[in-house]
Order: structure tokens, then sequence, then C-alpha cells
């Protein structure tokens, strides 16, 4: 291995040399790999977007009922919404 040169290294144990890529425990000869890809996956926003919905309606329902619990609720709810929504990237 004193020969390898190393190209990609990380900290859940995955190291691309010129002759191997090890994963974990699993040892890979890059002669037995013919192609290697690439996906996207991007996460659904259903959640984070109906948490600010929610939060939007009870904060205007509770300015027009003049419920500041109501009013501080939602303003809540829909922060964290908001700051889901900001937190979630694709993988």
């Amino acid at each position: 291995m004193a020969d390898e040169i190393s190209y990609y290294s990380d900290q859940s144990g995955v190291r691309v040399t010129d002759k191997r890529v090890i994963i974990a425990s699993t040892t890979y000869s890059m002669a037995n790999i013919t192609s290697v890809s690439t996906t996207v996956e991007n996460p659904s926003m259903l959640g984070p977007i109906l948490f600010m919905g929610i939060g939007v309606l009870m904060f205007l329902g509770g300015l027009g009922n003049r419920s500041f619990g109501m009013s501080l609720f939602g303003a809540v709810f829909a922060a964290i919404g908001y700051f889901w929504y900001r937190g979630r990237k694709p993988i």
C-alpha cells in the first residue's frame, strides 16, 4: 500500500486510491469497477411548507381574534417551519 496514491478519504470510512476503493470493511479492486454514477435525492418540502402555512394562518387568526397567545404560537410555528425548510438539503 505504500506505492498507492490516495485520491479521496473521509471520516465515514471511504477511501479511494489508484488501485482500490475501500468502503468501511469492504475493499474493491479498481480493475473490477467498470462504471460509476451519482444521483441527487431532493428532500420533500411538504412538511416545512405545511408548518409555515398553518403557522401563518394561526398568526392571522390570532390577530383577528386579538388573541396574543394564538398569534405568538402561530409565529413560532411558522418560524420552525421556515428554519426546517432552510435546513433541508439535497443528498
